[in-house]
């Protein structure tokens, strides 16, 4: 039902102090095309908000308030389908660090990530507001396995061992089981970079 299916397609090619991704803007209307044909009304960061940006230009604050408002023009409804996806360069923490995570690259960002770019804590906090039982978020960014939500509370050692059913990542793979299925594809894991290249597209 093409009412009930939606997908946000976010983006970003061009930096003001990072390596431009050329590919992005072919790979959008792509991955535009193959959602339209699937079904799905597309919607670029534009279409959400008078303020977000246009032609792979965009910023954080654009960002969050493009997916604040997908959020909640469509995902108020349980029985919607939406996509989120996102292309665009990322960064993640170190593994040792006790509070590190991924980050998503947007226009303005230059070398300090954790202070400027758009966090898995901002996209876990966008998709919570999400009452849609059906969710799909594509991260095609270097090191995009970090922007899973609750999947980057790391200790020196690795992913934090407490009891289960207790920890915060059993509460929230729960309860989205219950009610929600909700995906996550990223291009690479935490750890691996990801090339910005033609033959990687749909």
């Amino acid at each position: 039902d093409k009412t009930r299916s939606h997908a946000l397609l976010i983006g970003v090619s061009q930096y003001d102090h990072q390596t431009p991704l050329p590919w992005v803007d072919e790979e959008m209307r792509r991955v535009q095309k193959t959602l339209h044909d699937a079904g799905f009304n597309t919607y670029a960061p534009s279409d959400m908000t008078r303020v977000a940006g246009g032609s792979g230009y965009l910023t954080k604050s654009e960002l969050d308030a493009a997916l604040k408002a997908f959020g909640e023009k469509y995902g108020g409804d349980p029985e919607n389908r939406l996509i989120i996806y996102f292309a665009t360069h990322g960064f993640a923490t170190s593994r040792s660090d006790l509070n590190g995570g991924g980050y998503l690259i947007t226009s303005e960002v230059d070398d300090a990530p954790e202070k400027q770019a758009y966090s898995v804590k901002n996209l876990t906090d966008a998709l919570y507001r999400i009452r849609s039982k059906h969710l799909f978020v594509f991260v095609n960014a270097c090191f995009g396995a970090a922007m899973v939500p609750i999947l980057n509370q790391r200790s020196a050692e690795g992913f934090e061992k407490r009891e289960a059913g207790t920890d915060a990542l059993s509460v929230f793979v729960r309860s989205k089981l219950e009610a929600r299925a909700w995906l996550f594809l990223s291009a690479g894991t935490d750890a691996q970079t990801v090339p910005d290249e033609k033959a990687r597209l749909l």
